[in-house]
């Protein structure tokens, strides 16, 4: 999973690129903001990261490394009313919760148990201590369903996963709070409603109205939601499809994608220092309204633009529409896209000194065990795990310039190097020239690393948002 502290930090500069530092600006809620969460993530630190990853010295050890897993199955059910409301805590160890419906008037949970320590009977003894419990009223009207964890002696070092199976009454309503792993909930006709921390959430066919509160960089996917819904997100990577009624979503540094949207929607989405986008249907002819402070707004629906000191407002389409979006953006982009239309071929880079990008790739052989130390001087580094003993470093290397005359030399002064140092992979970019004397406004060298998903990870990188 991505780091957040990092992906905090790195979002501010609100680009990947090299620039000169801008005026100190203003004061304002979205600085605050960030400030506040810094310092919350800083206190909280020693009670979740340190516990689930371990001490800084620790870094790519697992919190599963020598010790003992031993697993259980529990399994519960209760009878309940066709509409009742389900309650599910997982607020132990880490975990998913899957929910699923049935015809039954019957709501079944089974949980996978997985305790590891450093002795095998320890473990199994942990094990035996985690307790299901299913407490519902007389009436039958609501369940709620929670687990008591297990009890190891002061000191000793232990490892938890619960997995939640649950089937509901497809009538149902669904309250669940997962504190840490992933959330997938589908075919419920009733409400949902989620508080997630740390997890990606699947939403998928749901009859009532959605709300849900999602902490930190993971997906949400929500699809085919008929009442609409609330979302109220911070760092999330959120993705919604064929969401009927009204649907309302704020997201503080994540993204915003809205694709098939129904006959009739009410969209309201406003992303601080998140990018929103917007696939409209071709024949549909929405009343779109959209703003952007320190951001820009691109459309492929004709637009009144007019401009306000930094905020950009944009208003058209078909007033009185049964389609009507709201779009609000700050430090970031809104992008408005007409599905079924081509998008225009980008123009040439070589031409108006503007953009010029080049790409590399390179491959290094990595012996087993040995460590990858990656330095990268500035833009955006993913690296994905791979089966082949080989590591497989792509670069694009991006420069800007107020004329093309030294664009050339501009990127050749752009370095990418993969050598084996001491027995080390050495991943390393650089910067080697003066760009501002060559003529350069802006630079990057974004990374997509591929290596072996047993070799060690060492990673610095200045600037840029770091995946993986």
């Amino acid at each position: 999973r991505l780091l957040v502290a990092i992906a905090f930090a790195f979002a501010l500069t609100n680009t990947a690129f090299a620039q000169s530092p801008p005026k100190e600006p203003a004061s304002s809620t979205v600085f605050d903001t960030v400030t506040h969460w810094l310092t919350v993530l800083g206190e909280k630190t020693e009670n979740i990261l340190a516990p689930r990853f371990g001490h800084i010295g620790d870094a790519g050890k697992s919190p599963w490394d020598g010790l003992t897993a031993r697993a259980r199955q529990i399994e519960e059910s209760k009878p309940v009313r066709p509409t009742c409301t389900v309650a599910i805590t997982r607020d132990i160890g880490e975990g998913v919760v899957r929910v699923t419906t049935s015809d039954d008037p019957v709501v079944r949970v089974r949980v996978k148990a997985t305790v590891g320590a450093e002795q095998a009977e320890a473990a199994q003894d942990l094990a035996d201590q985690v307790k299901l419990q299913l407490d519902s009223p007389p009436s039958m009207e609501r369940v709620d369903i929670k687990l008591t964890g297990p009890s190891p002696q002061e000191k000793t070092k232990i490892a938890i996963k619960l997995d939640y199976e649950v089937t509901v009454p497809a009538g149902a309503n669904v309250i669940c709070k997962n504190e840490w792993g992933d959330t997938e909930i589908s075919g419920v006709t009733g409400s949902v409603e989620i508080d997630s921390r740390f997890g990606a959430i699947d939403l998928r066919n749901i009859g009532g109205p959605v709300r849900a509160r999602a902490w930190g960089e993971f997906p949400l996917r929500a699809s085919q939601l008929r009442q609409g819904g609330t979302f109220e997100l911070q760092g999330t990577q959120g993705e919604f499809a064929n969401v009927s009624g009204a649907l309302k979503i704020s997201n503080f540094m994540g993204s915003v994608a809205v694709r098939e949207l129904p006959a009739e929607t009410e969209l309201d989405v406003t992303s601080e220092s998140g990018p929103i986008e917007l696939w409209i249907p071709e024949n549909a002819t929405p009343e779109i309204s959209a703003s952007a402070a320190f951001g820009t707004i691109a459309s492929d629906v004709q637009l009144e633009q007019s401009k306000r000191g930094d905020l950009v407002i944009a208003r058209g389409g078909a007033a009185g529409s049964k389609q009507r979006l709201s779009l609000h953006a700050s430090f970031n982009t809104i992008a408005i896209h007409r599905e079924g239309v081509k998008p225009q071929e980008p123009a040439q880079v070589r031409e108006g000194g503007e953009f010029v990008v080049q790409n590399i790739e390179q491959s290094l052989e990595i012996p087993q065990g040995a460590e990858i130390a990656i330095k990268a001087a500035v833009g955006d580094v993913t690296v994905t795990a791979s089966d082949s003993p080989l590591a497989v470093v792509r670069a694009e290397l991006m420069v800007q310039m107020r004329s093309n005359a030294n664009a050339q030399a501009a990127i050749e002064a752009l370095s990418v190097q993969a050598q084996l140092v001491d027995g080390r992979a050495m991943l390393t970019t650089a910067v080697r020239d003066n760009m501002e004397a060559l003529g350069c406004t802006r630079y990057a060298i974004r990374l997509d690393i591929r290596c072996p998903r047993t070799s060690p990870l060492k990673l610095i990188a200045d600037s840029g948002f770091t995946t993986v």
